[in-house]
């Protein structure tokens, strides 16, 4: 229904601006540095019990 459709529309762009908040905001961003270590890109990750 509309209804739904309005309600969607409103909490997607809730949701993007507070993860857009969080990202640009430096300082709630914790971040480490690898020197001297190789580390690539993962495509995926399989987790298995």
């Amino acid at each position: 229904t509309d209804d739904d459709d309005e309600t969607f529309w409103k909490s997607s762009c809730l949701m993007m601006e507070k993860k857009r908040n969080l990202w640009s905001n430096a300082d709630n961003i914790e971040s480490f540095s690898l020197q001297n270590y190789h580390y690539a890109a993962v495509d995926a990750v399989l987790l298995v019990n």
